[in-house]
């Protein structure tokens, strides 16, 4: 994850409108023809910086990506394996993505 900008509450919603909880918000990666291909997950600090960062995918439960793995169905909840860390802002956010809920580790 990185920071992207200084957003205020509200504008930081509008951007990332998946709310996963645990202060952790989201928006969908799709390509021209609509295919989602991964997920921006943000969490917002308390200066107003937005940290976020992506997690792609190339289709559900493939195997060969070596990084992150879809493992719900098209348009079920997200969940992904393995976690997600934040290591650039200092808060060390980490935890999983399951059926659309943050879950801190």
């Amino acid at each position: 994850m990185s920071t992207v900008g200084v957003y205020s509450s509200e504008e930081f919603t509008e951007r990332f409108p998946l709310d996963f909880g645990s202060d952790m918000r989201g928006s969908m990666v799709t390509n021209v023809n609509d295919v989602v291909l991964g997920v921006i997950i943000a969490h917002q600090l308390k200066s107003g910086e937005v940290c976020a960062g992506s997690v792609l995918w190339s289709s559900f439960n493939d195997k060969s990506n070596p990084l992150w793995r879809l493992l719900s169905r098209p348009g079920a909840p997200i969940t992904i394996d393995p976690s997600i860390q934040c290591i650039n802002c200092g808060e060390g956010k980490h935890g999983y993505l399951h059926e659309g809920v943050w879950q801190t580790i």
